[in-house]
């Protein structure tokens, strides 16, 4: 027996992607979407995906809107190109991540070999590389970090203020 929880929760966000956007803003609504399992999400978002494609809610949706956070193995095949691992590297940034890949990858190798080993750092540069090393792996993240910042909500002082509220009346409550 079916219950309709996930046609439910299509129709609502398809009403909040069709509403007019704040009169301060011309971004679209971001609307994000969590669930108990990786299977119930995955349920979703494929019905999503596929009424993306017809006319109506195509506008409403357009292609490669949807962002899937979580491990590329845990996700269903078919939603695998909207994982943020999948567009990280195959997106815009992609290219620019498999060069500092290789980079990295060289500085490492280079700075594994034991001393007088054919390539091996001499002591007085293996600081700079390490230093190297460290802005490689900032700038690997990067990408990485723009996309998870223009997903991360705002919150306003007054809901910051009410959930520390919560969390000092619940902390209070499990002492007695």
């Amino acid at each position: 027996m079916q219950t309709g929880k996930t046609h439910t929760l299509i129709e609502l966000i398809f009403q909040l992607l069709s509403r007019a956007a704040s009169p301060y803003t011309t971004l679209p609504p971001r609307i994000l979407v969590t669930t108990p399992s990786n299977l119930a999400l995955d349920g979703l978002l494929l019905r999503l995906h596929a009424l993306s494609l017809l006319p109506p809610y195509s506008s409403l949706l357009p292609r490669n809107s949807i962002l899937r956070l979580g491990h590329p193995t845990r996700v269903h095949r078919d939603l695998v190109r909207e994982t943020l691992d999948w567009k990280a590297a195959n997106g815009d940034e992609g290219e620019l991540l498999k060069d500092v890949g290789k980079e990295l990858e060289g500085h490492l190798g280079d700075l594994g070999k034991k001393r007088g080993e054919k390539g091996s750092v001499k002591a007085r540069d293996r600081g700079k590389r390490w230093e190297e090393v460290r802005g490689l792996r900032k700038e690997s993240v990067m990408p990485h970090l723009s996309v998870l910042k223009l997903m991360r909500p705002k919150v306003s002082p007054a809901r910051r203020q009410s959930r520390d509220t919560c969390r000092q009346l619940r902390s209070r409550m499990s002492c007695r």
